[in-house]
Protein backbone atom coordinates (compact mmCIF):
# COMPACT_ATOMS: atom_id res chain seq x y z
CA UNK A 1 0.00 0.00 0.00
CA UNK A 2 1.16 3.56 -0.66
CA UNK A 3 1.64 5.94 2.25
CA UNK A 4 -1.33 8.22 2.77
CA UNK A 5 -1.82 11.33 4.89
CA UNK A 6 -4.35 10.62 7.65
CA UNK A 7 -6.38 13.01 9.82
CA UNK A 8 -7.80 12.59 13.31
CA UNK A 9 -11.51 13.04 13.91
CA UNK A 10 -11.23 16.72 14.88
CA UNK A 11 -9.21 17.58 11.78
CA UNK A 12 -11.64 15.53 9.70
CA UNK A 13 -14.53 17.75 10.75
CA UNK A 14 -12.61 20.89 9.83
CA UNK A 15 -11.64 19.39 6.45
CA UNK A 16 -15.23 18.42 5.69
CA UNK A 17 -16.45 21.93 6.46
CA UNK A 18 -13.81 23.38 4.15
CA UNK A 19 -14.98 21.10 1.33
CA UNK A 20 -18.60 22.08 1.95
CA UNK A 21 -17.70 25.75 1.64
CA UNK A 22 -15.65 25.14 -1.52
CA UNK A 23 -18.41 22.91 -2.95
CA UNK A 24 -16.01 20.03 -3.63
CA UNK A 25 -17.28 16.45 -3.12
CA UNK A 26 -15.51 14.81 -0.20
CA UNK A 27 -14.86 11.10 0.45
CA UNK A 28 -14.35 9.87 4.02
CA UNK A 29 -12.36 6.64 4.24
CA UNK A 30 -12.00 4.56 7.40
CA UNK A 31 -12.51 1.23 9.10
CA UNK A 32 -16.04 0.02 9.93
CA UNK A 33 -17.50 1.55 13.07
CA UNK A 34 -15.10 4.49 13.06
CA UNK A 35 -17.76 7.21 13.13
CA UNK A 36 -17.79 8.42 9.52
CA UNK A 37 -21.58 8.49 9.27
CA UNK A 38 -21.90 10.12 12.69
CA UNK A 39 -19.51 12.91 11.65
CA UNK A 40 -21.56 13.68 8.53
CA UNK A 41 -24.81 13.65 10.52
CA UNK A 42 -23.32 15.89 13.20
CA UNK A 43 -22.00 18.44 10.71
CA UNK A 44 -25.23 18.48 8.68
CA UNK A 45 -27.27 19.04 11.85
CA UNK A 46 -25.07 21.99 12.81
CA UNK A 47 -25.46 23.86 9.51
CA UNK A 48 -27.87 26.78 9.33
CA UNK A 49 -29.27 28.53 6.30
CA UNK A 50 -28.52 32.26 5.90
CA UNK A 51 -30.72 34.86 7.51
CA UNK A 52 -33.55 35.73 7.53
CA UNK A 53 -34.68 32.10 7.28
CA UNK A 54 -32.08 30.74 9.66
CA UNK A 55 -33.35 27.19 9.20
CA UNK A 56 -31.53 23.88 9.17
CA UNK A 57 -29.95 21.99 6.33
CA UNK A 58 -31.48 18.70 5.25
CA UNK A 59 -29.42 15.52 5.06
CA UNK A 60 -30.20 13.11 2.20
CA UNK A 61 -28.54 9.77 3.01
CA UNK A 62 -28.33 7.05 0.37
CA UNK A 63 -26.91 3.65 1.35
CA UNK A 64 -25.46 2.97 -2.07
CA UNK A 65 -24.98 -0.75 -1.47
CA UNK A 66 -28.77 -1.14 -1.12
CA UNK A 67 -29.63 0.55 -4.40
CA UNK A 68 -29.95 -0.52 -8.00
CA UNK A 69 -28.88 1.64 -10.93
CA UNK A 70 -32.46 2.68 -11.70
CA UNK A 71 -32.89 3.89 -8.10
CA UNK A 72 -30.22 6.49 -8.73
CA UNK A 73 -30.76 7.34 -12.38
CA UNK A 74 -34.56 7.28 -12.36
CA UNK A 75 -37.13 4.98 -13.96
CA UNK A 76 -37.60 5.36 -17.73
CA UNK A 77 -41.06 5.90 -19.15
CA UNK A 78 -42.33 6.51 -22.71
CA UNK A 79 -43.45 9.95 -23.85
CA UNK A 80 -44.58 11.58 -27.06
CA UNK A 81 -43.06 14.78 -28.45
CA UNK A 82 -44.83 17.30 -30.66
CA UNK A 83 -45.19 15.65 -34.03
CA UNK A 84 -45.83 12.24 -32.56
CA UNK A 85 -42.22 11.17 -32.11
CA UNK A 86 -41.85 8.63 -29.28
CA UNK A 87 -39.04 9.16 -26.77
CA UNK A 88 -37.97 7.90 -23.37
CA UNK A 89 -37.88 10.15 -20.33
CA UNK A 90 -36.91 9.44 -16.73
CA UNK A 91 -38.92 9.83 -13.54
CA UNK A 92 -36.67 11.74 -11.12
CA UNK A 93 -35.80 9.85 -7.92
CA UNK A 94 -37.31 11.55 -4.87
CA UNK A 95 -34.34 10.41 -2.77
CA UNK A 96 -32.13 13.06 -4.40
CA UNK A 97 -32.26 16.81 -3.66
CA UNK A 98 -33.12 17.71 -7.25
CA UNK A 99 -33.93 21.28 -8.23
CA UNK A 100 -37.27 20.43 -9.83
CA UNK A 101 -38.49 18.58 -6.71
CA UNK A 102 -36.94 20.46 -3.79
CA UNK A 103 -36.04 23.82 -5.29
CA UNK A 104 -33.05 25.63 -3.75
CA UNK A 105 -33.09 23.52 -0.59
CA UNK A 106 -29.91 23.69 1.50
CA UNK A 107 -28.84 20.08 1.73
CA UNK A 108 -26.04 17.54 2.05
CA UNK A 109 -26.27 14.51 -0.21
CA UNK A 110 -24.46 11.68 1.59
CA UNK A 111 -23.58 8.57 -0.44
CA UNK A 112 -22.77 6.05 2.29
CA UNK A 113 -21.06 2.69 1.72
CA UNK A 114 -19.96 3.98 -1.66
CA UNK A 115 -17.37 1.26 -2.28
CA UNK A 116 -19.77 -1.55 -1.30
CA UNK A 117 -21.87 -0.66 -4.33
CA UNK A 118 -21.08 -2.65 -7.45
CA UNK A 119 -19.02 -0.85 -10.13
CA UNK A 120 -22.07 -0.35 -12.34
CA UNK A 121 -23.82 1.62 -9.61
CA UNK A 122 -20.65 3.57 -8.86
CA UNK A 123 -20.50 4.50 -12.54
CA UNK A 124 -24.09 5.72 -12.37
CA UNK A 125 -22.99 8.28 -9.77
CA UNK A 126 -20.22 9.82 -11.90
CA UNK A 127 -22.50 12.38 -13.55
CA UNK A 128 -23.87 13.23 -10.13
CA UNK A 129 -20.38 13.89 -8.75
CA UNK A 130 -18.96 15.90 -11.64
CA UNK A 131 -21.92 17.58 -13.35
CA UNK A 132 -24.27 17.68 -10.35
CA UNK A 133 -27.19 16.22 -12.25
CA UNK A 134 -28.93 12.99 -13.19
CA UNK A 135 -29.66 12.88 -16.92
CA UNK A 136 -30.96 16.43 -17.49
CA UNK A 137 -32.19 17.01 -13.93
CA UNK A 138 -29.78 19.14 -11.84
CA UNK A 139 -29.27 18.99 -8.12
CA UNK A 140 -30.29 21.92 -5.99
CA UNK A 141 -27.89 24.85 -6.27
CA UNK A 142 -27.39 24.67 -2.51
CA UNK A 143 -26.63 20.94 -2.36
CA UNK A 144 -23.23 19.66 -1.23
CA UNK A 145 -21.99 16.08 -1.74
CA UNK A 146 -20.16 13.78 0.67
CA UNK A 147 -19.54 10.05 0.54
CA UNK A 148 -18.00 7.42 2.79
CA UNK A 149 -16.48 3.98 2.45
CA UNK A 150 -14.22 1.45 4.12
CA UNK A 151 -11.76 1.11 1.27
CA UNK A 152 -9.02 -1.45 1.79
CA UNK A 153 -9.53 -1.56 5.57
CA UNK A 154 -12.26 -4.18 5.09
CA UNK A 155 -13.24 -7.02 2.78
CA UNK A 156 -16.09 -7.26 0.25
CA UNK A 157 -15.53 -3.76 -1.10
CA UNK A 158 -15.07 -2.68 -4.71
CA UNK A 159 -12.19 -0.49 -5.81
CA UNK A 160 -12.91 2.86 -7.41
CA UNK A 161 -12.25 3.54 -11.06
CA UNK A 162 -9.85 6.31 -12.09
CA UNK A 163 -12.88 8.30 -13.23
CA UNK A 164 -14.46 8.09 -9.78
CA UNK A 165 -11.22 8.80 -7.92
CA UNK A 166 -10.75 12.13 -9.68
CA UNK A 167 -14.23 13.42 -8.87
CA UNK A 168 -13.71 13.87 -5.11
CA UNK A 169 -11.27 14.89 -2.39
CA UNK A 170 -10.14 11.91 -0.27
CA UNK A 171 -9.83 12.06 3.53
CA UNK A 172 -8.34 9.12 5.47
CA UNK A 173 -9.24 8.77 9.15
CA UNK A 174 -6.66 7.97 11.83
CA UNK A 175 -8.78 6.14 14.40
CA UNK A 176 -5.84 5.65 16.77
CA UNK A 177 -5.16 9.35 17.35
CA UNK A 178 -5.74 10.89 20.79
CA UNK A 179 -7.85 13.65 19.22
CA UNK A 180 -10.11 10.97 17.76
CA UNK A 181 -10.68 9.60 21.26
CA UNK A 182 -11.42 13.06 22.66
CA UNK A 183 -13.82 13.79 19.81
CA UNK A 184 -15.65 10.51 20.43
CA UNK A 185 -15.87 11.21 24.15
CA UNK A 186 -17.57 14.54 23.47
CA UNK A 187 -19.98 12.85 21.08
CA UNK A 188 -20.64 10.03 23.56
CA UNK A 189 -21.40 12.50 26.36
CA UNK A 190 -23.80 14.45 24.16
CA UNK A 191 -25.55 11.24 23.08
CA UNK A 192 -26.00 9.72 26.56
CA UNK A 193 -23.54 6.86 26.19
CA UNK A 194 -23.26 5.21 29.62
CA UNK A 195 -20.41 6.60 31.78
CA UNK A 196 -19.04 3.09 32.29
CA UNK A 197 -18.77 2.59 28.53
CA UNK A 198 -17.04 5.97 28.15
CA UNK A 199 -14.62 5.14 30.96
CA UNK A 200 -13.79 1.74 29.47
CA UNK A 201 -13.11 3.32 26.09
CA UNK A 202 -10.81 5.91 27.68
CA UNK A 203 -8.92 3.36 29.77
CA UNK A 204 -8.59 0.61 27.17
CA UNK A 205 -8.34 2.73 24.01
CA UNK A 206 -5.49 0.62 22.52
CA UNK A 207 -7.78 -2.42 22.45
CA UNK A 208 -9.98 -0.75 19.86
CA UNK A 209 -7.16 -0.56 17.31
CA UNK A 210 -4.79 -3.47 17.63
CA UNK A 211 -3.32 -2.94 14.17
CA UNK A 212 -2.26 0.02 12.08
CA UNK A 213 -5.33 0.77 9.94
CA UNK A 214 -3.49 3.53 8.09
CA UNK A 215 -1.10 0.90 6.67
CA UNK A 216 -4.09 -0.68 4.90
CA UNK A 217 -5.16 2.46 3.06
CA UNK A 218 -4.63 2.65 -0.67
CA UNK A 219 -4.24 6.18 -2.02
CA UNK A 220 -7.21 7.05 -4.24
CA UNK A 221 -6.14 10.58 -5.11
CA UNK A 222 -4.95 11.22 -8.66
CA UNK A 223 -3.28 14.18 -10.32
CA UNK A 224 -4.91 15.54 -13.45
CA UNK A 225 -6.57 18.73 -14.68
CA UNK A 226 -9.84 17.94 -12.90
CA UNK A 227 -8.24 17.46 -9.48
CA UNK A 228 -6.12 20.60 -9.91
CA UNK A 229 -9.35 22.49 -10.60
CA UNK A 230 -10.84 21.11 -7.39
CA UNK A 231 -7.74 22.21 -5.48
CA UNK A 232 -8.15 25.67 -6.98
CA UNK A 233 -11.71 25.85 -5.67
CA UNK A 234 -10.43 25.16 -2.16
CA UNK A 235 -7.56 27.67 -2.43
CA UNK A 236 -9.40 30.52 -4.13
CA UNK A 237 -11.90 31.66 -1.52
CA UNK A 238 -10.92 33.34 1.75
CA UNK A 239 -14.13 32.00 3.31
CA UNK A 240 -12.68 28.51 2.97
CA UNK A 241 -9.59 29.42 4.93
CA UNK A 242 -11.68 31.24 7.51
CA UNK A 243 -13.59 27.99 7.99
CA UNK A 244 -10.33 26.10 8.46
CA UNK A 245 -8.91 28.65 10.89
CA UNK A 246 -12.04 29.11 12.99
CA UNK A 247 -12.91 25.39 12.89
CA UNK A 248 -16.43 26.20 11.75
CA UNK A 249 -18.34 27.41 8.73
CA UNK A 250 -19.07 31.16 9.04
CA UNK A 251 -22.69 32.26 8.99
CA UNK A 252 -23.97 31.98 5.45
CA UNK A 253 -20.51 30.93 4.29
CA UNK A 254 -21.76 27.93 2.40
CA UNK A 255 -23.40 30.23 -0.12
CA UNK A 256 -20.05 31.82 -0.94
CA UNK A 257 -19.40 29.48 -3.84
CA UNK A 258 -22.17 28.25 -6.10
CA UNK A 259 -22.44 25.00 -8.04
CA UNK A 260 -19.48 24.24 -10.24
CA UNK A 261 -19.33 21.59 -12.94
CA UNK A 262 -15.94 19.86 -12.87
CA UNK A 263 -14.37 19.48 -16.27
Amino acid sequence: MADVVTVDMEALQRCVRVLLVANVPGALWGAPGGGKTAVVEQIAASLKTPEPEGGSWRLFTLILSLLEQSDLSGTPYPDTMDGGRRIARYLPPACLPLQEIHGDIHSVLFLDEFDRAEPGLQNSSLQLLSQRQVHDKPLSNNCRILLAGNGTTDSLTFGLSEAACTRMCHLYIDNRADNTLRSWQRWATANDVHPAARAFTEYRWPLFHTEDEAAKYRENARLNRRTVTMASQVLADRVVWSAARDREVPGGGLQARGPRVLQ
